[in-house]
């Protein structure tokens, strides 16, 4: 429901910073995410390279922080632990 899959898909946002590595790739925001859209981590499998082994580990790391920060906003915030029951359209509420 959110418009960020659409720029995302568009290429609308997460735009800069861009990092260049020493092989002059560049490598740009990305979002960290659960849902099907986003990144996922490689099959842990015997064939797992070692660069595909070292972003699981990268990714790993990114979600723990995520979660870490939404673990302190709840913590703060209560109200973030009730449902919102809002309808889509403007000014009503369920």
């Amino acid at each position: 429901m959110s418009s960020v899959v659409n720029e995302v898909k568009d290429r609308t946002i997460l735009l800069s910073p861009v990092t260049r590595t020493e092989t002059s790739e560049e490598i740009r925001p990305l979002l960290v995410a659960d849902p099907n859209w986003c990144m996922k981590p490689y099959p842990e499998t015997r064939a797992i390279s070692l660069s595909q082994r070292n972003f699981n580990k990268a990714l790993s790391r990114a979600r723990v922080v995520i979660e870490q920060a939404f673990g302190m906003l709840k913590g703060r915030w209560r109200c973030l632990l009730v449902k919102l029951d809002e309808s889509l359209e403007a000014g009503s509420l369920n």
